[in-house]
């Protein structure tokens, strides 16, 4: 506890409550940090600038699967159907890169194309596929952009590669 009282506690106790008058402090009696049941010590993130870090970075993923209308800022997101995607604005979209389209002459016609070549977007394609991609690419960007530097972050997102 904060005043310094010291005790053997049973095996079973978890939380050291300091019974010195005026202390009233609960700790864990392995980290000696706040009590954090269920979570074991190594679970707990008892550093502040690596939790936000993290948050950051998950905010920035999960922002990654809604697509932003370019004419009226309003959020959107695809459960099913092909990429060209209208707002409620009525402007066209691509699903997959996001920009502002004509029509379907933005989308590859050929069967089979790789699209490497052809450079254009695929007509049809697995939203949930094309999600984790987004989702992935903002956490990859975020940690090369430098506003991470927790090598657990990089190595959990390269898990996902």
């Amino acid at each position: 506890p904060k005043c310094g009282y010291r005790a053997i506690l049973p095996e079973e106790e978890k939380i050291l409550y300091c019974p010195v008058a005026g202390c009233d402090s609960e700790s864990c009696r392995f980290c000696g940090g706040k009590p954090h049941l269920p979570l074991t010590c190594s679970e707990v993130e008892h550093d502040l600038e690596q939790t936000n870090h993290r948050t950051k970075m998950e905010e920035a993923m999960t922002a990654a699967r809604l697509r932003v209308c370019e004419d009226c800022g309003k959020h959107y997101f695809k459960t099913s159907g092909c990429n060209r995607v209208q707002c409620a604005c009525g402007a066209l979209l691509c699903y997959v890169c996001g920009n502002k389209i004509d029509g379907y002459g933005h989308f590859c016609q050929q069967a089979h194309c790789n699209h490497e070549c052809c450079g254009k977007c695929l007509l049809y394609s697995d939203s949930v596929d094309d999600d984790s991609r987004a989702v992935k690419k903002a956490g990859l960007r975020f940690i090369h952009q430098g506003l991470s530097d927790d090598v657990a972050l990089e190595a959990y997102m390269t898990e996902f590669a």
